[in-house]
């Protein structure tokens, strides 16, 4: 297998009092602790995204790759994050907590600008991480890693599962890819059009809408979970994509946008098109 063991160093590690480690740090930590590998970034990509893959315990028949949220909060609705790295990486958490079957493997990716060191950072555009965070430079950044990731576990079934804006990314990749089996997203937009004028913002004029091409995922086995109470993905923008997709959204009570999914998400995972596959 052509990747490389994350190396977290022995200061990334540390316990000393009043050491705090920097986002990256801590996903590299919690990859590293739940035996994922670092798949090297490919040298032709515009900007490295963090890809990291956790083999199956046997000859893999699936990969799960969860694809993460746009990150960092804005300071205000007109001021966007100097970095867009989540502090608390939630993909990266629901990863960490699936439950795989024993032939399959379980693969995280970040987006773009995410996890990069302060040079890489300069040289992302900001476009990438707000209003064309769903255009088509990041979507062919994360078709790329989903390339190499794949190629890892060749034959392999390939499902997504994608949180917040991860899953809006998934669900347009989804729509152009032929090959994913699966389609899992939590909180997501997957009408950002309708989630612009709900949430009272500017348009994403450099996006892609997922409900624009939702009649192309039809055939497609889907799971699409939703918090009552989430006030950054409100109840109903979803609606256009849904009938437009045949699917609906399964809402769950009391949930927000980043709480109650991780505590919930193995019975979750389970309840979805991840399981309807059967186990061996």
């Amino acid at each position: 297998m052509a990747i490389a063991l994350a190396m977290v160093s022995c200061v990334a590690c540390t316990s000393t009092p009043g050491f705090l480690q920097s986002p990256d740090q801590q996903a590299r930590s919690l990859l590293s602790a739940q035996k994922f590998l670092i798949v090297p970034a490919s040298p032709a990509a515009a900007v490295p995204l963090l890809a990291a893959i956790k083999p199956a315990g046997r000859a893999p028949r699936r990969l799960t790759v969860f694809v993460e949220s746009d990150g960092a909060p804005w300071p205000r609705p007109s001021l966007p994050p100097s970095d867009p790295t989540p502090s608390s990486p939630l993909a990266l958490q629901l990863a960490a907590a699936y439950l795989p079957h024993p032939d399959e493997a379980v693969a995280y990716l970040g987006r773009p600008c995410q996890y990069l060191a302060p040079a890489q950072l300069a040289a992302c555009p900001v476009r990438w991480w707000t209003t064309g965070r769903f255009g088509a430079e990041p979507l062919a950044l994360l078709n790329g890693e989903i390339d190499a990731l794949k190629a890892e576990v060749p034959g392999a079934a390939l499902r997504l599962v994608g949180y917040s804006g991860g899953g809006t990314a998934a669900a347009l990749l989804a729509a152009q890819r032929g090959d994913i089996a699966c389609l899992v997203t939590v909180a997501a937009p997957l009408d950002i059009a309708a989630w612009s004028l709900a949430m009272k913002v500017s348009p994403l004029r450099e996006s892609q809408n997922p409900a624009d091409g939702a009649d192309a995922l039809q055939k497609l086995r889907m799971t699409h979970f939703s918090g009552s109470s989430d006030a950054v993905v409100p109840a109903g923008v979803n609606a256009l994509f849904m009938a437009r997709a045949r699917t609906r959204e399964i809402v769950q009570a009391g949930f927000g946008h980043d709480a109650g999914w991780l505590d919930a998400w193995p019975a979750l995972a389970r309840s979805s098109c991840l399981e309807d596959q059967g186990r061996p």
